[in-house]
């Protein structure tokens, strides 16, 4: 319980320092976090790549999933966040970076990136600063890997995946404050 009122005040604090790169009012829920897990791709032995985990609520349910804590990069761009996480998940690989730059973030691992999950709030970020991102994870995912990113949007915008990705699955989490859209992408040959 402890824990619990640590992270939350800590994700408050978070809001009030900088509201644009945290882009929500609440930590996700539970159910958020398992309707993005679910599309995790459980047998590969490539990285699953999370960015920006907050204060691990998704984080917590990719390691419940059963991947291993090794296969796990979790990137972090708030310097109180990472210590937090690093606390909390300390066998969990840690970087702290913007996702702009992913593919310097993640080095020798680039090669071998079979999922992204992210919690990045692209609708509240610059349209520069998302192309920027959407470059890098196109960069850095595998063929045939699979990019999971929710939004408060209702409505899945197209306009934010490359040439190099195709739609998969889309689905409305009511139980979470706001509802959120988890959207699934899957990254295709060309």
């Amino acid at each position: 319980m402890r824990t619990y009122f640590k992270a939350n005040f800590l994700f408050l604090k978070e809001i009030l320092t900088h509201p644009r790169a945290i882009g929500a009012a609440f930590p996700s829920s539970k159910y958020l976090a398992r309707a993005m897990v679910a599309h995790i791709p459980k047998l590969g032995t490539g990285y699953v790549v999370e960015l920006g985990p907050g204060t691990g609520a998704i984080t917590k349910q990719i390691l419940r999933s059963g991947i291993d804590s090794k296969r796990l990069i979790v990137v972090e761009i708030s310097p109180r966040l990472v210590k937090h996480l690093k606390e909390k998940f300390p066998d969990v690989n840690i970087v702290e970076g913007n996702a702009e730059n992913l593919d310097t973030l993640l080095g020798d691992k680039i090669a071998n990136v079979d999922c992204i999950v992210s919690s990045l709030p692209l609708k509240s970020l610059p349209k520069s600063t998302v192309k920027n991102i959407i470059s890098k994870i196109d960069k850095v995912l595998s063929i045939g890997g699979v990019y999971i990113q929710f939004t408060y949007g209702v409505f899945f915008q197209k306009k934010v995946l490359s040439s190099k990705m195709q739609h998969i699955f889309s689905k409305i989490v009511w139980w979470n404050f706001p509802p959120a859209a988890v959207n699934v992408a899957k990254k295709i040959l060309f």
